[in-house]
């Protein structure tokens, strides 16, 4: 629950005093920090052993800690830097045990069992240890990704974080982005070296992307924890650390390079249908890495570089004038299909002084810059014509990484990472946006740098204590741009595409810094973690949105009836004309004469106080902070019971805009729905609802406990004889709360942008300018806020946008909670067996509350008689109004609304008879100019046409089964498979950075519980690692020389991935309940079972393309399909409504007035099936350096795995049942690498 408390009241400044006394005061944890845990149970044959002595040392810096056993014979060591350690373990009259190669894993607890034999301690007993394969210290859930699977599994692209995808419980469904235990993607947090490293401004794809980029080569490895991270960890519900590698005392490294390329990648499914070539492609990602000693023993470094190269073009094709239209002939075909040629510079012309030449600004800037075209396959080949090139789509990246340990002395450890990524991207899409550009090197770019700083202090002043102080800072620039000189004026012109860009640049920075103090205490059996992170989050938003009105002046060119135009008559045009030629001639007349029709041009405000200005970009400055502290115990009740409870607490403040430059509805102490369907209402300034330019009020109240155990029994009796072993078992369950950041920036800002006042434009019409001498300017808008819901609705077309924040909204909550059984098995592996499941009832969504009203007020039972008058009287060409006629009724609504609703109109009859009352409704809202004063018949608020809200009001479930088999790296095998069943469900999407997923009809939000955008039903993933046995060292051929060069060396590496396809629905997106706008996901109606239904859903390939259904349930003409005449195959989507249903009619639109009844998301697209392999060749070169040639293919046996996404099923589309695309056929790559 959101509470009003300011951060300069009393309440606020005590909560962050206690934060920073933590900061001063706390000793760390793990939490979020880039260390691991290690548990030492020490005993022999007699018990538990108190009081022996155990040394932990790093064997990359040889740094030692001394620990003494407590009185249930263990130990807990925290805060070790991931890598590995030797633990020598002593007790009088035992022999002395000494373990090498105890692996330590980022954000893991690692435990180790040392039983004592009898003896002197002067006798050693050595063993080397291997990965632990079993927890028996919590119930989290996840896995750690050694830097041996990150470097080693065929990674496509060298992005580590595809590695989440293939762990229990992830799902990456292709319709949405990857999601965890059926979480938005927003609800994991990324962190590298205890630093969130994620987008904070649109966290949508918080899984797939960060802008740090990490690679292959600079993490060391990386800890997914699924669910119950424990209550050290926050800022999510699941958790990804990474960690960047430290160097040692010996010095280590790589330089490497790898390539792909079109020549022997495959081509995509549907361009091989087509037989077109495989575009071009040159990829090169090369770099490498070092690490080792400055000073042994005590100062240590690491870096790393990678350069990405990526050299790739498409083809593009542009419309383009034929010579003789650029000197003004133009070619027209008369009405006897005679081609024939008008000089238009020489035509009879009216409405002004005559053109007669080319205007001088368009010769310099579009004609001498237009080519030559090449083909017919756009324009009308007569004065327009195709021109076809290959534009680049190059992407440059730069990626620098480094890292100091510095071991000041046995108490003190400092560390630092710093890193630069810098990235170039050509982006021919936002040339193609405006259909401009005809140059090989587009003017749209992406540019973007990110700088990450990370400085931690470890201090441990004794063998019970141990503290770690960090502060981080990430500072991300992303932008787009364009490459073109910024003119005084922009221009838009016909016929042609335009040889320039209108786009105007945009971008954010932005900066997270991190503050962190976490602590261990060790008390006897219980280790006790506290401490606190604090997360200040300052992003500056700039820019406008593609396509929106530029600040400069934008220039229409062309003829209208204020302008110069070419006169229809036979002197002009012997043997006539067609009126679309005749528009042809115009508009090219209007492009060469450079006749400036309109101007626009959008104004912001700088200040309160400015007013509206010219040339000025759309800038804002947000800030959003998290205040958190924990307090946690992992009780170690005996070495078969480890009990983990605790609390955290969490505060999120408002976002604000420090300049308030931001309009929000005024609520002035009512609840927000009734605020936003006031028509009276108001909008000011940001900070008149809760004070200092914040958004809404502070979110404090957010208690999140935690609890779990791990139990290893020792079974007895016919238990014992099935599990034997003592500590090879593990039973482990949690429970859980955490919160959230759920687009909580985004979701607020893109709210309250669309009150608009802040940026306004105007426009000059029925202007008969030229080019070369106009010089007039476009006024500036008057200034005014406050300012009216009316006042903004007249100014949008009487549908204006009122958008406010939840005062309340609060973070949102997720329940979670599993149990489950490890067993350790032989062979070196472990199975384990584990419900997992989730819920939250607080998601954050957008409502519109101002749905279209059609029944309350009788417009839908006369729209009912008005279509039934139609169908008496003729169909579609009938008369809606046809009383007294026989078979018809006499309307009472309708023929009432101003101009008696225009029922003759053929745009009206058409909505009638396709069944549309909604969007009838909301065409009648939407043209006061002929129907005045109906927004009160048909809006709760007549004032406006959406009333929108951010709120809390969403909810999800989610339940699991997850079964996982791994095997520790042990004689030249690794491998991890895991395969789970799960359903997730909800009634909003949740995928959108907006968070905005309106209702069909707020009466009825339960109807929109289902299946969620993002479940899949079955995952299965399978990853290893196999050494052949050949060569050197190994099982067979064990020989050296030209043998082993030939015969050892070669290893195998893969991953398998299969899962069911997405879910989607059939739908029927059109206003008969609500206005379409709000009716995307209403569900179609059919006269067959969901399970008919889903037997209808299979490949089917044709002459004319690919179907994910049974095209004989499609309204096209079969017989052409089969046959192949693809160009004559029928309309493709349902009977218009009120027709005779075509042959085998399944699917049907609904009814006026209602809702879908087939249920949302309740069918599946085609399963995925995907097998990477990688084959290496290593050559011992010396002792200590090798070099590794690689073959990788993604996609190995190239199988076309067909996308349909979530929404394929609209039965009114032309291209209803059709395969759009796949995803990524074979491709290959090579690598070379040396390493040392």
């Amino acid at each position: 629950m959101s509470n009003n408390i300011q951060f300069g009241g009393l309440v606020m400044k005590r909560l962050f005093g206690a934060t920073l006394l933590l900061v001063a005061l706390a000793l760390t944890a793990i939490a979020q920090s880039n260390t691991g845990n290690l548990v030492v149970n020490v005993s022999d044959a007699s018990g538990v052993i108190p009081g022996a002595t155990v040394v932990v040392k790093d064997e990359q810096t040889n740094a030692e800690r001394t620990f003494t056993t407590g009185s249930g014979g263990s130990i807990s060591v925290p805060q070790l830097d991931v890598g590995t350690f030797t633990i020598t373990v002593s007790a009088p009259g035992r022999k002395t045990s000494q373990t090498t190669g105890v692996k330590i894993d980022i954000a893991q607890t690692t435990v180790r069992n040392v039983v004592l034999e009898p003896g002197e301690v002067t006798e050693v007993v050595e063993v080397v240890a291997g990965t632990e394969v079993i927890n028996a210290a919590n119930a989290e859930l996840g896995n750690t990704v050694s830097s041996r699977q990150i470097q080693e599994l065929p990674l496509n692209g060298r992005n580590p974080l595809t590695l989440i995808n293939l762990q229990a419980g992830s799902s990456s469904n292709g319709a949405t982005n990857t999601v965890i235990n059926g979480q938005r993607s927003s609800f994991t947090n990324i962190t590298r070296d205890g630093l969130n490293v994620q987008d904070n401004f649109i966290r949508a794809n918080a899984t797939d992307f960060v802008p740090d980029r990490p690679n292959t080569d600079d993490v060391g490895e990386f800890t997914i924890t699924t669910q119950n991270a424990g209550v050290e960890a926050g800022y999510g519900a699941s958790q990804v650390a990474l960690v960047t590698p430290r160097g040692s005392n010996r010095f280590t490294g790589a330089a490497y390079i790898y390539n792909r390329n079109s020549v022997v990648g495959a081509n995509t499914f549907e361009r091989n249908r087509l037989g077109q070539a495989r575009p071009f492609l040159n990829r090169n990602q090369f770099g490498g890495r070092v690490g080792g000693p400055i000073l042994k023993n005590r100062l240590f470094f690491f870096a790393a570089y990678e350069g990405f190269r990526q050299r790739q073009s498409a083809s593009v094709t542009r419309t383009t004038l034929r010579p003789d239209a650029r000197n003004g002939i133009f070619t027209y075909v008369d009405n006897a299909g005679v081609t024939r040629t008008l000089n238009l510079f020489t035509a009879q012309q009216g409405g002004g002084p005559a053109i007669v030449g080319i205007d001088s600004v368009i010769q310099s800037r579009i004609l001498s810059t237009l080519p030559t075209g090449n083909n017919t396959n756009v324009g009308d080949g007569r004065n327009t014509i195709g021109y076809t090139f290959s534009q680049k789509q190059n992407q440059d990246r730069e990626a620098f990484s480094t890292r100091i340990d510095y071991d000041l002395n046995a108490q003190n450890t400092i560390n630092g990472v710093w890193s630069y990524r810098e990235e170039l991207l050509m982006r021919p899409d936002i040339d193609g946006a405006f259909g401009a550009g005809f140059t090989d090197i587009p003017f749209g770019f992406q540019d973007a740098q990110t700088y990450t700083t990370n400085v931690a202090w470890r201090y441990t002043p004794s063998a019970t204590l141990t503290n770690e102080l960090r502060v981080a800072n990430q500072l991300s620039r992303p932008a787009f741009g364009s490459t073109a000189e910024v003119p005084a004026f922009y221009l838009t012109v016909p016929l042609v595409s335009s040889p320039e860009v209108n786009f105007e640049p945009q971008g954010r920075d932005t900066s997270t810094w991190l503050v962190a103090n976490n602590a261990v205490y060790t008390w006897g059996d219980h280790t006790i973690r506290f401490g606190g992170q604090i997360y200040w989050f300052r992003i500056n938003p700039f820019g406008p949105g593609l396509g929106a009105i530029t600040v400069r002046p934008r220039l229409a060119i062309g003829t209208s009836a204020s302008t110069p135009t070419i006169l229809n008559n036979a002197t002009n045009f012997p043997g006539g004309i067609s009126t679309a030629q005749l528009g042809t001639a115009n508009a090219l007349l209007g492009l060469l004469g450079g006749i400036v029709t309109t101007a626009q041009q959008s104004f912001n405000i700088t200040s309160r106080d400015s007013g509206y200005v010219a040339d000025a970009l759309p800038n804002r400055r947000l800030h959003f902070e998290n205040y958190s502290w924990y307090l946690g115990d992992s009780w170690r009740v005996n070495q078969q019971l480890t009990l983990n409870f605790g609390v955290r607490h969490e505060i999120f403040t408002p976002v604000s805009e420090p300049d308030g430059l931001v309009l929000e509805p005024v609520i002035n102490g009512r609840g927000i729905r009734e605020t936003v369907l006031d028509p009276n209402g108001t909008y000011d300034y940001l900070g008149t609802n809760h004070g200092d330019n914040r958004m809404f009020r502070s979110d404090i109240d957010n208690i999140a406990p935690s609890i779990s155990l791990a139990w290893a029994p020792n079974f007895g009796g016919w238990l014992g004889k099935i599990m034997p072993g003592e500590g090879r078992s593990v039973i482990r369950g949690g429970l859980s709360i955490n919160y959230v950041n759920d687009e909580f920036i985004r979701a607020a800002d893109n709210a309250l942008l669309g009150n608009a006042g802040l940026s306004a434009s105007n426009s000059l019409t029925g202007l008969n300018g030229r080019l070369s001498t106009f010089n007039a300017s476009v006024p500036t808008p008057a200034f005014q806020v406050p300012r009216t819901y009316a006042q903004n609705n007249a100014l949008a077309g009487n549908f204006g946008t009122v958008f406010a924040v939840d005062p309340e909204i609060e973070a949102p909550s997720l329940l979670q909670w599993n149990i489950g059984v490890q067993r350790e098995l032989p062979w070196k592996t472990a199975l384990e067996v584990r419900y997992v499941g989730n819920k939250s009832d607080n998601l954050v969504r957008g409502f519109d509350y101002n749905q279209v009203i059609i029944k309350e007020n009788g417009f839908l039972a006369d729209f009912l008689r008005a279509r039934a008058n139609m169908a008496a009287s003729g169909g579609a060409a009938g008369n809606p109004n046809c009383a007294p006629n026989p078979g018809c009724v006499p309307l009472t609504l309708l023929p009432t609304l101003p101009n008696g609703g225009l029922l003759t109109n053929a745009t009206i009859r058409s909505q009638i008879w396709s069944g549309i009352p909604a969007d009838l409704a909301t065409l009648y809202v939407t043209n006061p100019g002929l129907f005045p004063g109906v927004s009160s018949l048909f809006l709760p608020n007549p004032n406006t046409g959406v009333a929108d809200v951010l709120t809390n009001g969403a909810e999800s479930n989610y339940h699991s089964l997850q079964i996982e088999m791994r095997r520790r790296f042990a004689d030249g095998l690794y491998f991890q498979g895991n395969y789970t069943f799960a359903k997730a469900l909800s009634d909003a999407a949740g995928t959108g950075q907006t968070r905005f997923d309106p209702l069909i009809d707020n009466d009825q939000q339960r109807n929109e519980y289902a299946v969620a955008d993002f479940d899949q039903r079955h995952v299965f993933n399978f990853n290893a690692i196999y050494e052949l046995p050949f060569g050197k060292g190994k099982r067979f051929l064990n020989q050296g020389g030209w043998v082993d060069q030939v015969i050892g060396g070669w290893q195998l590496t893969g991953i398998l991935r299969w899962s069911s396809g997405a879910p989607f629905s059939f739908t029927d997106p059109r206003g008969t309940l609500n206005r379409a706008a709000r009716a995307a996901r209403q569900t179609a109606v059919s006269n067959l079972t969901q399970g008919e239904i889903a037997n209808l859903i299979q490949i089917i390939r044709t002459p004319c393309g690919v179907y994910w259904i049974n095209p004989s349930v499609i309204n096209i003409n079969q017989a052409n399909l089969n046959g192949g005449n693809c160009g004559n195959l029928g309309l493709g989507y349902a009977a218009s409504p009120g027709t005779t249903p075509f042959s085998g009619q399944v699917f049907f639109n609904v009814e006026p007035g209602q809702t879908g009844g087939l249920p949302r998301n309740g069918f599946r697209g085609p399963s995925f099936m995907n097998v990477d392999l990688s084959m290496f060749k290593n050559f011992q070169i010396t002792e200590r350096i090798r070099f590794q040639v690689r073959g990788e293919a993604f996609n190995l046996f190239n199988r076309a795995n067909f996308f349909i996404g979530n929404t394929p099923g609209n039965i009114n589309s032309t291209t209803f049942g059709r395969v759009g695309s796949t995803f990524d056929p074979r491709i290959f790559q090579f690598v070379g690498r040396i390493e040392f």
